[in-house]
């Protein structure tokens, strides 16, 4: 399972994806672990996606912090 917000892919979401969305925004190669929104475009509608997610305010709960869940066997 992947968490939208993991952005470093630890399996953690925490500052530190936080940091990797701001080094990859703007920067040129594969979008697609900060294209959150889907559109094929990294913008400023993907930092607001990653916003929401970190806050929950697009889920049920924030994701700040949280682990996923373990994968099962």
């Amino acid at each position: 399972a992947h968490h939208p917000d993991d952005i470093n892919q630890d399996g953690t979401v925490d500052v530190r994806d936080a940091t990797a969305f701001g080094d990859r925004f703007g920067n040129s190669g594969s979008p697609v672990l900060i294209d959150l929104n889907g559109d094929g475009t990294v913008d400023v509608r993907d930092a607001t996606t990653f916003g929401e997610i970190w806050h929950g305010t697009d889920t049920t709960q924030p994701w700040n912090g949280h682990r996923l869940p373990d994968k099962p066997e």
